[in-house]
């Protein structure tokens, strides 16, 4: 069972209010269950002020963010199919060598702009870190510079396209895939036979990412957010 780092109060038990994902984040949850003065807990009180990312995706950003950081951290980091692109915003407001964040989606939503906003109000020095490009995945490696991939909500074979950019540039990569299907998985028959096709998904990214020199390890956040949890790290 995966702990939980970022809000290590929720190991004694995850509240229903926050499981459910599509319950509000509000300032009564964020008093109840995020106590402290520390900079987590005044991101999560400025996010429920704003009320722009539901209490679940606000955990599940956090936990990632904790399982990436120390090996994604890099001057310039592209977050791929951002959606509200939290994780990346954590990125920038946490790690003093992410000079630039790069928020990137085929359309940016307005809960990615309010929770910039949110966050600015206690970590001012994201407004100048975070940028975001509204942009199809084919272009990002032409129209942005970057030293690291994120890749937290890319679905299907998006993740594969994100890894393959990642190869490309020769840089370090994370991804929590999600949405597998037969269609796009590139992993052999009878390894999706054998192995399920999540488990088998996998193992074809990690091969493709050793095989081109990287380090992999698979890490988890917990699955009482989410049953897809699994997170692959990448690194040179």
């Amino acid at each position: 069972m995966t702990s939980f780092r970022a809000f290590k109060q929720f190991n004694q038990g995850l509240p229903s209010e926050i499981i459910a994902s599509t319950y509000g984040l509000n300032l009564a949850v964020a008093d109840r269950h995020f106590p402290g003065d520390g900079l987590h807990a005044a991101i999560v009180r400025s996010l429920a002020r704003s009320r722009c990312i539901p209490i679940k995706e606000v955990v599940e950003s956090f936990e990632v963010f904790e399982v990436v950081r120390r090996d994604i951290r890099s001057r310039l980091l592209v977050d791929l199919c951002c959606g509200h692109g939290l994780v990346g915003m954590l990125m920038a407001a946490f790690e003093r060598s992410v000079e630039a964040v790069h928020l990137c989606d085929r359309k940016i939503p307005a809960s990615s702009v309010s929770a910039l906003v949110a966050m600015a109000t206690v970590a001012p020095w994201v407004t100048d870190k975070v940028h975001h490009h509204a942009t199809k995945l084919d272009y990002v490696g032409e129209q942005i510079s970057f030293t690291s991939v994120l890749a937290t909500h890319a679905c299907g074979r998006l993740t594969d396209q994100s890894i393959d950019l990642a190869i490309d540039k020769g840089c370090a990569i994370a991804v929590t895939p999600c949405c597998y299907t037969k269609r796009t998985s590139k992993a052999p028959t009878v390894l999706q036979r054998e192995l399920g096709l999540e488990i088998a998904s996998d193992t074809e990214r990690t091969m493709r990412l050793h095989q081109a020199g990287y380090t992999v390890k698979w890490k988890s956040i917990p699955e009482v957010i989410t049953p897809m949890n699994r997170v692959i790290i990448a690194t040179r």
